[in-house]
């Protein structure tokens, strides 16, 4: 038995079904991935506030005159 490979036709069909695909695949994506980096944000804010609020309890009510790391 002879083995047949694909034809241009059932090829050209894949690469235009694959190219749909990722037309509403990547946008999908982007967004996704612009999502994740405002939630990664709002993430290290809450550490800022945390590390605040605590440096605030332990220095009798002042917060630091700067924030340059060295807290």
């Amino acid at each position: 038995m002879k083995r047949r490979g694909f034809t241009l036709v059932e090829l050209a069909i894949v690469i235009a079904i694959l190219g749909i695909l990722a037309m509403y695949a990547i946008p999908k994506y982007q967004g996704m991935v612009e999502e994740a980096r405002t939630a990664q944000a709002k993430a290290q804010l809450g550490t800022v506030r945390s590390a605040l609020a605590i440096y605030y309890a332990k220095n009798s009510g002042k917060f630091p005159s700067q924030l340059d790391g060295s807290i």
